[in-house]
């Protein structure tokens, strides 16, 4: 009855179905010469994934809510975005002999990418949040509050 142990084994069960999906998008890899889209899509799902579960976390769920959101964001999404594929992808594309250097534009792409989609997932939150609040006091309260949110967002996507 530990939730570590509950945590853990859910992030086990979700992983495997991190890496098959990741698997059937990476077929789309050789769609763009010099741009792998399918571990770019792959990516940019697990970060709005984890981003956007991330700030379900910060709404204080319960303890059972807070053991699957987090074994999703450990196991599913971060199966699916893996920073070893990204290292793998810049170093294949990049070759300085031939003046080939497509890997610094997928990077330049995943990183600009990641932030925008980090940007969105806790914006969107905060505008929600606001159109709800009716009184000025209570929309201040949320503008202080939503930093945490953002820096959810960041580490998030920092774990990618």
């Amino acid at each position: 009855n530990d939730p570590a142990q509950h945590s853990i084994a859910l992030s086990l069960f979700f992983s495997p179905l991190g890496v098959l999906t990741r698997w059937r998008i990476s077929r789309y890899n050789r769609l763009i010469a010099g741009f792998p889209i399918g571990t770019f899509i792959s990516n940019m799902l697990g970060c709005a994934l984890s981003g956007s579960l991330g700030q379900l976390l910060a709404g204080n769920p319960g303890p059972r809510e807070r053991i699957v959101l987090q074994s999703l964001i450990r196991g599913f999404a971060g199966s699916l975005s893996s920073v070893s594929a990204l290292v793998v992808e810049v170093l294949a594309g990049t070759d300085p002999i031939l003046f080939r250097f497509d890997g610094f534009t997928y990077a330049a792409c995943t990183i600009f990418w990641g932030m925008v989609i980090g940007f969105i997932v806790s914006t969107t939150l905060d505008w929600t949040e606001k159109s709800a609040v009716a009184g000025a006091a209570d929309a201040a309260t949320d503008v202080v509050g939503s930093g945490d949110r953002n820096l959810t967002a960041l580490f998030f996507f920092l774990h990618y």
